[in-house]
């Protein structure tokens, strides 16, 4: 389909992971099909948006105006990865600021025979908004969590309350979202996507994927120099790709050399197409598919495109008027917090505290591990903090900032502390007697053939682990359940003490549930009995936690009490290995999927399980006729699918698992 045909488009730019190589593809089409079917005005206000481009370009030089476009960015993260830092989206928009003014450092590698046609200055400029739409203070940066780790380009889920976080008003400014990650027609791997002017304002923006955004913090090698913003705000701006989206397509842009596709990699220059020759596709062009180091211009005929968008009557001509770039005067004044302090702290808590600003109507508190690279943020309304579920033994780092009114100060220089590590504890110390507490290993465990012994052993040395889990054998009908025999092996006469042990069958965290078990051994001068489980035929299958908490002295006889050591979760594995014959529930691969990698591809496609178990599957390939033409087994978590002799066209793969669950993807071979 050539670019000139459409009436509205999304367009969203995709990566698909090869062994070597990285390559970003468009999904355009679903998307634009779907947003037809949705809105019968999309056609009118694309012919109206196309027609008024067209007029601006007989005079452009006559109406030309500048332009700071306010820009809001919706972080929704759903770990401290993908919430990605400040210091992440500030690099994405001074990108943006130097590309659309054709400052950027890598300006001057464009080859001589393009020069005479480069966009320079596009009087194009972004901000980060200070003002909310109702007139409150602002930094442009929203974080919201979600436990979504993908959205949809399709659903188009990032922009709506319910799923995502709701856009500022799109007529004011830019809204960004950032998502942990993005798929499109069932494909995932998406770097993001923009829709061009003249679609639904309920979805005007531009989604990309955290790790594509900006140039520093979480950012991946090849597009890790903040050009997928670039490219994405071009589509935002009424920009086509340079090929038309067609076999030598028009983007209707007079200056860019018709091109017969997408351009990938860093290619050489020349590289002629479609009779371009001598000086070829324009593949350093920001609407091209090469890697990020590899584009870096706009030429003057897209600069005249994006310009008439602000025009008199142009689309995003209200932006001119936005207050978004300007902060708010007046009102209360708070003072930025001073004096962090921490205090109370234990291996997983902390409490933090800083002195009382006056006029402060509430506080925003950032904290993270020194390592991360995104703060979690929270609320209070008094001037300290009770921190919980922290990490042993780490280093933190937090900052406040003053609530006052409708103003955020900005946030305070950081305070660190470390939390303490779970070492050598004594016990009895009044009575001379002492035992040191050690960590206990934490092993992976695999169901048996037979009940399995697990040993606690309490082994010599400075490092011993009073609960190495040892295992043997493999597999059981799972109509039967099985159990476990647990047997503590240390010397009754230098430690005389009692255990517990729990297990949680049901992966919900908790270890009390019905149905689970807790094994519990009294205090004893003499040897530990061994304690049974039995794992019910009900358990649910994959990752199940055991929780040994055990008692000990050295010398029980010159202690009036004892101490309980430390608590530890050991992972018993109930299904890893061979799959039971009884059948089982869809709960034990609910998470199985699997990727096809490069696609479209010309030759091989590469087959990636995001989990592979030791259980070898089969996979089927069908042709769009749904003709099966080939059978592949499935026994690692990466195979290699040969589709050099396949015609071109669509292919479906099919993987059926031992437990009779179908999932199913699409390839293209070109």
């Amino acid at each position: 389909m050539q670019i000139k045909n459409l009436t509205v488009a999304v367009l969203a730019l995709g990566l698909s992971l090869a062994a070597n190589a990285q390559q970003r593809t468009c999904a355009a089409n679903d998307v634009l099909l779907h947003q037809l079917e949705q809105d019968s005005y999309l056609q009118q206000n694309r012919d109206a948006i196309e027609a008024h481009t067209a007029a601006y370009a007989q005079f452009p030089t006559m109406q030309r105006v500048s332009v700071t476009i306010p820009v809001v960015v919706h972080v929704l993260y759903n770990n401290t990865t993908t919430n990605i830092s400040d210091a992440q989206i500030l690099s994405q928009i001074a990108i943006l600021n130097a590309d659309f003014a054709a400052t950027n450092s890598d300006y001057s590698l464009t080859p001589s025979v393009f020069q005479g046609v480069r966009s320079g200055n596009t009087g194009i400029q972004f901000c980060m908004a200070k003002r909310t739409p109702t007139g409150a203070a602002a930094t442009g940066i929203l974080r919201k969590a979600t436990t979504k780790t993908s959205f949809s380009a399709d659903a188009d889920d990032a922009k709506n309350a319910t799923t995502g976080d709701a856009p500022w008003a799109t007529g004011q400014y830019l809204n960004l979202w950032i998502v942990p990650s993005i798929t499109s027609g069932g494909q995932g791997g998406i770097l993001g996507y923009a829709q061009f002017p003249g679609g639904p304002a309920a979805t005007d923006g531009v989604v990309i994927a955290y790790n594509y955004f900006g140039s520093t913090g979480a950012v991946a090698a090849p597009y890790n120099k903040g050009r997928t913003a670039t490219h994405e705000v071009g589509h935002w701006l009424n920009l086509s790709h340079i090929w038309g989206d067609a076999n030598c397509g028009n983007d209707q842009v007079s200056d860019t050399p018709t091109s017969q596709t997408s351009n990938f990699g860093c290619p050489a220059f020349p590289k002629v197409t479609c009779s371009n020759g001598p000086n070829g596709d324009m593949f350093m062009n920001y609407m091209d598919y090469t890697d990020d180091a590899c584009m870096y211009m706009f030429s003057a005929g897209q600069r005249t495109r994006m310009e008439a968008l602000f025009a008199s009557g142009g689309f995003r001509a209200s932006l001119l008027t936005s207050q978004g770039c300007v902060a708010p005067t007046g009102g209360t004044t708070c003072a930025v917090p001073t004096a962090l302090a921490s205090s109370s702290i234990t291996t997983t808590t902390a409490s933090v505290s800083w002195g009382a600003a006056s006029g402060a109507t509430a506080y925003s508190l950032q904290y993270k591990t020194a390592a991360a690279t995104a703060f979690t943020t929270i609320s209070v309304t008094t001037a300290s903090a009770a921190l919980t579920g922290l990490t042993a033994g780490t280093t933190y780092n937090f900052r406040v900032a003053t609530v006052c009114g409708a103003t955020t100060t900005a946030y305070s220089a950081a305070a660190s502390f470390t939390t303490l590590t779970a070492s050598a504890v004594t016990y009895c110390a009044s009575k001379g007697a002492s035992v040191t507490d050690e960590y206990i290993n934490i092993v992976r465990l695999a169901k048996t053939a037979t009940p399995t012994t697990y040993v606690i052993n309490n082994t010599s040395g400075a490092n011993a682990g009073y609960g190495n889990f040892t295992a043997t054998a493999v597999n059981v009908a799972r109509s039967t359940g099985y159990t476990i025999s647990i047997t503590p092996k240390w010397t009754a006469t230098v430690y005389s003490e009692g255990y517990n042990v729990w297990a949680d069958w049901n992966r919900d965290g908790d270890f009390a549930d019905a149905g689970e078990s807790v094994y519990v051994k009294a205090i004893s001068t003499s040897a530990l009995a061994t304690g049974t489980f039995t794992i019910p035929a009900t358990a649910s299958l994959g990752t199940t936690r055991m929780r040994v908490q055990m008692k000990y002295n050295a010398n029980a006889t010159a202690c009036e009490s004892f101490s309980y050591g430390e608590v530890e979760d050991y992972t018993l594995n109930v299904a890893t290995t061979a799959r039971e014959a009884a059948p089982v529930t869809a709960d034990a691969n609910a998470a199985l999927s699997f990727n096809l990698y490069p696609n479209p591809t010309h030759s091989e496609v590469m087959l990636e399980l995001n989990q592979f178990d030791g259980v070898p599957m089969q996979a089927q390939i069908f042709d769009v006729a749904g003709k099966q033409i080939a059978t592949q087994k499935v026994d690692a978590n990466i195979i290699i699918i040969d589709a050099s002799n396949y015609q071109a066209g669509m292919y479906f793969v099919t993987i059926v698992t031992a437990d009779k669950q179908v999932i199913t993807k699409k390839f293209v071979k070109n």
